[in-house]
């Protein structure tokens, strides 16, 4: 006699601890996600105050002004990037701690789950960042006048707070510049396959009602497999949207099918 019920209870089970593993490493990588989302906005805005206010906003002394000026916001800019790039490094590993502590909350509950296969992609990172397009800096400043000298200027000295005007007497002259690293944007290292996350649990099933191995009646029942797949979405990192969740998708979109059917 084989105790139906019971084996059906813990195909049940594991394929629902199966889910929360997956589900739970899932969430994470959407908490990593939204980390670079809001990151990147923080960029994003550095980029927008120096293009839009700081440079044509005012007339500055000299070059130096506005390269300091420059230097400045890459400066922060830098700090925010190494920021992004240790959230895209450490969520990984952040997600599966995750899904290895929901398998001891339910190895706590019931006991006997293992993790057969954890995978994570794209692998080390969450996903590829690459920088958008180059920005034009376009600003202005004021050089000496060699001959007849024109009527003063107006220069400002951006770092002062509040803002003090400084009189120069001078020519106005355009000042070009490239911001070679603005802001991220979020590639897929495989385009086939998104950031997400497939996980294998199994444990073996109780033993069978009734066994008489002496009478020949020997029932092995196999070690019970489950799989589970689940991934980020619904945010944008480029964009700024903090959006991003977790959610199941089917082992085919990810291309585990062919491992799941075997």
């Amino acid at each position: 006699m084989v105790d139906v019920g019971q084996v059906i209870h813990d195909r049940i089970l594991t394929q629902n601890v199966a889910d929360m593993v997956a589900m739970s490493a899932a969430n994470v990588q959407a908490a990593g996600y939204n980390e670079l989302a809001d990151l990147n906005w923080e960029y994003e805005e550095l980029q927008k105050d120096l293009v839009n206010k700081w440079l044509p906003g005012y007339i500055y002394a000299d070059q130096s002004q506005i390269r300091n000026l420059i230097r400045y916001f890459k400066d922060w800019m830098a700090i925010v990037k190494r920021l992004m790039m240790e959230v895209n490094s450490l969520f990984p590993k952040y997600a599966e701690r995750a899904a290895y502590k929901t398998l001891d909350y339910y190895n706590g509950m019931y006991g006997g789950f293992s993790i057969d296969l954890f995978r994570q992609i794209p692998g080390g990172t969450l996903c590829a960042l690459h920088h958008t397009p180059p920005v034009q800096l376009r600003g202005r400043y004021v050089a000496p006048a060699k001959a007849p000298p024109i009527p003063t200027q107006i220069a400002v000295k951006w770092r002062d707070y509040p803002i003090r005007p400084t009189m120069t007497a001078g020519v106005i002259v355009p000042y070009l510049d490239i911001l070679d690293q603005p802001y991220m944007q979020k590639l897929q290292r495989y385009p086939i396959y998104p950031t997400h996350v497939v996980v294998v649990v199994s444990r073996k099933p109780r033993r069978v009602f009734v066994n008489l191995p002496e009478q020949g009646y020997n029932v092995e029942i196999p070690r019970i497999q489950a799989w589970s797949a689940a991934m980020p979405t619904g945010g944008m990192v480029k964009g700024g949207q903090t959006s991003y969740f977790a959610r199941f998708i089917p082992l085919e979109a990810v291309g585990a099918g062919q491992l799941f059917k075997h």
